[in-house]
């Protein structure tokens, strides 16, 4: 209700009739689980997005997409992160400039395809244009069929004997803002990833980081993450840059009434094979002990 004000005050828009295009809209979206929990007691540190917020948001881009907002970009940008405040709204996306801009081209073979077919395709996307004195470590993918959601994604993680692929700790979830933060009393449950996927709260298409490192990799390989003018950078402990985290927009689907078909997006962080080489040696990890990556992808159906 704050932000609609805001939008009635600042951008002339008829709060009235938004605040009841969220409500009809927010009836037609599936419950989810929409906190994450992170143990603690104090307010600061939990974060609500109720289907109420989401709706909003939603709503609010399907007005900019339909170029209702046209020139009022920031403006827009500031009231939704007075609430907010989402790491990845603070750096402003590429296009894609492969495949001539689409990711997942066209999202419906990829669904009708083997599970190896799946990975690969990832794999390939998300290595797509890097150097090759550099590795991606973590990657995500999400795009849209008409009524699908894909969400690809790969991690990076430690090949200890006798553990598949399958079983990288890719679950574990964190709230981004806490790590980037450099909380000291932040925790995590011991696995043997070096990232992880969806270790943020999204608030905003694409505003969570769909793609990112485990705390206990980053202290373990004296690695540290900092937002720059140039976007969120990678820093070994000396201070120098080893690595990127970057962040692309595909090209749009179709945007309907009845379906949810938002803004296909790429994130991965890229990062020095030599910074990754060092990392090994710091924590002495073993020569038959290699980092490998693990791909999987997620479809969900949205409703009639």
């Amino acid at each position: 209700m704050e932000q609609i004000e805001l939008l009635s005050e600042r951008l002339e828009v008829d709060g009235e009739h938004l605040e009841k295009r969220v409500a009809d809209y927010c009836d037609k979206i599936p419950d989810t689980v929409q906190l994450i929990k992170l143990g603690r007691k104090w307010r600061g540190c939990r974060v609500v997005c109720e289907n109420p917020n989401r709706s909003f948001l939603r709503v609010l881009y399907k007005d900019w997409y339909n170029h209702k907002f046209d020139w009022e970009e920031a403006e827009l940008g500031r009231i939704v992160l007075s609430a907010s405040e989402p790491y990845c709204l603070l750096i402003t996306p590429q296009l894609w400039t492969y495949n001539n801009g689409y990711l997942l081209n066209p999202p419906e073979s990829f669904i009708s395809s083997s599970s190896v077919e799946q990975k690969k395709q990832i794999h390939d996307i998300l290595f797509e244009g890097v150097d090759d004195t550099e590795t991606v470590l973590a990657g995500g993918i999400i795009d849209y069929t008409h009524k699908e959601e894909i969400f690809g994604f790969m991690v990076s993680y430690f090949s200890i004997p006798g553990l598949p692929s399958k079983y990288a700790a890719y679950c574990y979830e964190r709230n981004s803002r806490l790590l980037l933060q450099s909380r000291p009393d932040f925790s995590e449950q011991e696995h043997y990833n070096i990232t992880l996927h969806h270790n943020g709260i999204e608030s905003f298409q694409g505003s969570n980081i769909m793609c990112g490192f485990s705390k206990i990799s980053l202290d373990e390989f004296h690695w540290h993450i900092n937002i720059t003018v140039n976007g969120m950078r990678l820093f070994n402990e000396g201070g120098q840059e080893i690595g990127r985290f970057e962040y692309y927009y595909g090209q749009r689907g179709n945007m309907g009434n009845r379906y949810i078909s938002n803004q296909p997006l790429l994130q991965r962080w890229v990062v020095s094979k030599d910074a990754v080489s060092k990392a090994r040696c710091i924590v002495g990890c073993p020569n038959n002990i290699k980092i490998n990556h693990a791909f999987d992808s997620v479809i969900r159906k949205y409703e009639d």
